[in-house]
C-alpha cells in the first residue's frame, strides 16, 4: 500500500540475500532523499549496521548523495560486536573494504573486480 520508493528497493534487496540485488542497490543510495525513513526500516529490520556498511562502500566506488550526520552516527551506534555477514561464502579482497569492516563489523561480499565493474 502506497508508493515504492527506493528505501523500500534499498532494504527489500538487503533481506533477498542475492549478490546482484545488493551489488546494484548500491546505486540507490543516489535516489534515496527520505533518509528518516531508510533508518527507520533498517531499524525495523535490524539491518542498520549493515545499512552503514554499505553506504561507506558506495561512497568509496561511486558518488552518492551525503547522508545526514544524525542518521549515520545513529547507525554506526548499532554496529555488533559480532561480526554481520551479508552474503555467506563471499568476502572481500579490497583493502579500502577492509576498513570499512573494520569499522562496520560487516563482511561486505563485493571483490575488488566487482568495484571496478561499477564504476
Amino acid at each position: 500500500y502506497g508508493e515504492y520508493e527506493p528505501e523500500d528497493a534499498f532494504i527489500d534487496a538487503l533481506k533477498e540475500k542475492d549478490f546482484r540485488l545488493l551489488q546494484s542497490s548500491l546505486w540507490l543510495f543516489n535516489h534515496i532523499t527520505n533518509w528518516k525513513k531508510l533508518h527507520q526500516l533498517a531499524k525495523k529490520k535490524h539491518l542498520e549496521p549493515v545499512v552503514g556498511a554499505l553506504y561507506d562502500t558506495a561512497r568509496v566506488v561511486l558518488r552518492v548523495r551525503r547522508m545526514p550526520e544524525n542518521i549515520y552516527k545513529s547507525l554506526l551506534r548499532k554496529k555488533t560486536k559480532r561480526k554481520v555477514v551479508i552474503l555467506p561464502h563471499l568476502h572481500t579482497n579490497d583493502h579500502r573494504l577492509e576498513k570499512i569492516e573494520k569499522k562496520w563489523h560487516v563482511i561486505i561480499p563485493l571483490a575488488k573486480a566487482d568495484l571496478e565493474d561499477m564504476r
